[in-house]
């Protein structure tokens, strides 16, 4: 008959520092039974070490690390056999401390509480400004560039207003043009000088279409 071997069910665990949390409370324990059998006040006057409990402390601590040491094999993690980085975190008594546990402060969770509102009320309220601020921040720009605009335009009209005040029946008098005469003349000239090339011009354009057509007429004979 061959021998029946029975496959037992893991220790599941969610991360390495539940089987921390564990050996940390098995360490409690049994410094609880320790001072319970042992206490710290029998121990031998004038300061000396107590021999005998540090001795069965010793044995203890070390009992300890052999059980959980031989439960590493039968504990998975998260679904998984332990990594070696886990097993060396779990054998390494430097990352060991005692865990305190406080009492339920309702007054702190209530802080707590409204500390997640306020959160949650200034997510919101960003997602509010990101919605209206651009559109608030045009309407003020718009709003001084209208108000610079009213300010400029009353200025320049009130400086309008000086200026017609200071100068108010004010001529220009450029004085007398001299030789007014020669320039009448001259333009009196140049426009019936154009008016001559005009009917020259019309001349000429009648003789180049005669040229024209005698042209004709003789390349046909």
């Amino acid at each position: 008959m061959e021998p029946t071997h029975s496959t037992h069910r893991r220790i599941e665990l969610q991360s390495a520092a539940d089987l921390r949390y564990l050996k940390s409370n098995a360490r409690r324990a049994a410094r609880q039974i320790i001072d319970l059998h042992l206490p710290p006040t029998a121990a031998p006057e004038g300061g000396e070490e107590d021999v005998f409990r540090r001795a069965v402390e010793s044995s203890v601590e070390e009992y300890i690390k052999n059980i959980f040491a031989s439960a590493l094999h039968s504990v998975s993690i998260n679904g998984l056999e332990p990594t070696a980085t886990e097993r060396m975190l779990l054998d390494d008594d430097s990352q060991e401390g005692e865990d305190a546990y406080e009492p339920y402060d309702t007054r702190l969770a209530s802080r707590l509480t409204t500390l997640a509102n306020t959160h949650n009320d200034l997510i919101l309220s960003l997602a509010n400004l990101r919605r209206t601020a651009p559109a608030q921040a045009a309407d003020a720009v718009k709003a001084t560039y209208e108000t610079h605009a009213t300010e400029l335009e009353s200025q320049s009209q009130a400086e309008a207003e000086i200026w017609n005040k200071e100068y108010e029946g004010y001529e220009l008098n450029a004085g007398k043009f001299e030789r007014w005469d020669d320039v009448e003349k001259m333009w009196d000239r140049g426009t019936q000088g154009l008016v001559g090339l005009k009917s020259g011009l019309t001349e000429t354009v009648a003789r180049c279409e005669r040229a024209v057509e005698v042209a004709a007429e003789v390349d046909g004979k």
